[in-house]
C-alpha cells in the first residue's frame, strides 16, 4: 500500500536551495573570499573547511552561476 506521503518524500528527496553570494554573505557576516567569486571548483565538494559547511550539514552544491548564486541538493 502506497503512502498518502510518498509524494512530499520525492519533493523532500529531490529539494534544492538557490542562495545569491549577497545572502551568504549576509549569513556568514563577510566578503566571500575572492576565488569564490572567479573560480567554481572553490565550490566542489570536496573537504576543504568551508565545503565542510554544506557537506556536513547532508547538501551539496549542484550549480553555481559564478557571482551569483549556488545552487545546493540533499545528498542523498
Amino acid at each position: 500500500m502506497e503512502s498518502k506521503y510518498i509524494k512530499l518524500k520525492e519533493y523532500l528527496k529531490n529539494y534544492t536551495v538557490t542562495i545569491s553570494y549577497n545572502d551568504i554573505e549576509k549569513i556568514i557576516i563577510e566578503k566571500l573570499p575572492q576565488l569564490a567569486y572567479v573560480h567554481r571548483a572553490w565550490w566542489s565538494n570536496t573537504g576543504h573547511e568551508h565545503a565542510k559547511t554544506w557537506t556536513e550539514a547532508g547538501w551539496k552544491v549542484e550549480e553555481v552561476e559564478i557571482g551569483k548564486s549556488v545552487t545546493f541538493r540533499i545528498n542523498k
